[in-house]
This record gives structure tokens, C-alpha cells and sequence, in this order.
């Protein structure tokens, strides 16, 4: 499988005004509202942001302050994408439910092979 690269990531934070303020003020980030959610942008890059408690699908396994979810593009086709990290035996990797093709794929520490 290959990557091609960040899509984008999507951070919890556990206050959505302070950190558009602070990134956008000290970073010079792009504050962004798209379909009623918060991002920013910089570059041909975005960070999704969702506030703890009040997360949008999908989201990271343990969304708390502070935790991460990682959007790639890859240059394989999702079915290859699923079939290679299920049959890794660490991943839980499954079409996603959504407009676009994607795949949901959580690894945990024990994944030795990705």
C-alpha cells in the first residue's frame, strides 16, 4: 500500500473559540465553517476541529482534548486499502459510511506491520 498524502486531521480540543483564536491569531491561520463545523486552513492543509462532548462522525476511538484523527489519501483503491489492513490482524479497517470512498482503519500500539 502507499500513502500520498495528508488530507487532513482532525483535532479534539476542549475549547473550540480558544483554539480558533489562538491559531489563527498566532499561526495565521484561515478560521473556516463548513456544514456547521470549524476548521482551519493554511496552505493546501486543514485541521478539522471538533470540541470534546460535542464531536462529529467519525471520530477518533477516544475523542479528548488533545487527540488526533488522521485523514490520508492513498493511491491504491479503498478495497485494497480495507483488505490490507484487516488482514494485518491489529487494524480494524472497514469501508466507510459516507459521500466519498473511504476507509476507516484503527491501529492500535501492537500494529507491527503498517
Amino acid at each position: 500500500m502507499r500513502i500520498d498524502r495528508l488530507d487532513h486531521l482532525v483535532l479534539t480540543v476542549a475549547d473550540l473559540e480558544a483554539t480558533v483564536d489562538f491559531y489563527s491569531r498566532v499561526l495565521g491561520m484561515e478560521p473556516v465553517t463548513f456544514e456547521g463545523r470549524r476548521a482551519l486552513a493554511f496552505g493546501r492543509s486543514k485541521i478539522n476541529l471538533h470540541e470534546a462532548g460535542h464531536e462529529f462522525e467519525p471520530k477518533a476511538a477516544r475523542a479528548v482534548p488533545g487527540s488526533a484523527d488522521l485523514c490520508l489519501i492513498s493511491t491504491v483503491p479503498l478495497e485494497q486499502v480495507v483488505s490490507h489492513g484487516s488482514g494485518d490482524g491489529c487494524c480494524g479497517c472497514s469501508p466507510g459510511v459516507a459521500c466519498c470512498p473511504r476507509a476507516r482503519c484503527r491501529c492500535s500500539s501492537m500494529c507491527r506491520n503498517w
